[in-house]
Parts: structure tokens; C-alpha cells; sequence
């Protein structure tokens, strides 16, 4: 009786590998879009980075914030800047390793297109790069501290 089941199971896993291949050359199928190359499973493995980065900079900041609070001479301004900056980083990180994988960016061509970005931020912009530049050095200066009152 086992190894009738044996035999039946070993059947059906050799059916279900025969069927597999169509699947895994649809799954690995190279597509462009302009100059960058994909498939749905680089996508798939790009997304994964991606939701991996999320998770590691969630558990990192929460670490850093215990550890954080066992200093009580850190203002909490300090400490909010620190697990921002420690976010955007672990983000950014992820999101270029997440391009890198899912569509094989060059990183030249990405390169020129954040130029163009800054040049467009230079001109149209600028205002609202130069409020965000302000917002980083209240935050690194601390003129202003949580609490105050700003009339």
C-alpha cells in the first residue's frame, strides 16, 4: 500500500515538474522597456528587497529607539532625526538594490536623469528645495526644540 502512494506521489510530482517549465519560461521571459530588461522574476525579487528594506529599517529603528532611550540627554529631537535619517537611508539603499535587481538599471542613465532632476529643482523648484534644505538644519541646529511654543 506505501508504495503504491509512493508510486502515485512520484506520478504526480513528475506531471506537475513537466507543467512547471512552461511556467518557469513564462516566469523568466526577458522583456525591455526602453533600455531596461525584466521579468517577473526579478520584479518579483525586486519587490521582495524592497519589503525586506521596509522590515529591517523598521526593526532598526525600534532597536535604535530603546537604545536611545536609555539616554536621557538626548533631546528628542535629536533622537527623531537620527531614526529619520536612519529610515531614509535603509530606504534609499534598498530601493537602488531593488532597481538594480528588478530591471537591471544602468546606473549612467540614471545618473544623467537625476541631473536633469536637479536642473528642474534649480530652476522650477527652488523655493521648495530651499524649505526643505531649512527643515534639515532646524532639525541638526535645534533652535527650536519639542514643546516650544513658535508664535
Amino acid at each position: 500500500m506505501l508504495g503504491l502512494v509512493l508510486w502515485q506521489g512520484e506520478n504526480v510530482l513528475e506531471r506537475l515538474w513537466r507543467l512547471s517549465e512552461p511556467v518557469r519560461d513564462w516566469i523568466n521571459y526577458p522583456w525591455k522597456v526602453g533600455n531596461f530588461p525584466f521579468s517577473i522574476a526579478t520584479l518579483t525579487l525586486g519587490l521582495a528587497v524592497v519589503v525586506i528594506a521596509v522590515i529591517v529599517s523598521r526593526y532598526l529603528r525600534r532597536f535604535i529607539e530603546r537604545r536611545m532611550a536609555t539616554h536621557k540627554h538626548l533631546d528628542p529631537g535629536v533622537q527623531f532625526t537620527i531614526l529619520r535619517l536612519v529610515h531614509y537611508f535603509i530606504m534609499a539603499v534598498g530601493l537602488v538594490v531593488a532597481l538594480r535587481i528588478a530591471v537591471q538599471a544602468d546606473f549612467t542613465s540614471l545618473a544623467v536623469a537625476f541631473t536633469a532632476l536637479s536642473i528642474g529643482i534649480g530652476f522650477g523648484l527652488q523655493f521648495i528645495a530651499g524649505d526643505i534644505a531649512s527643515g534639515f538644519i532646524i532639525l541638526f541646529e535645534r533652535p527650536v526644540r519639542v514643546g516650544d511654543f513658535v508664535t
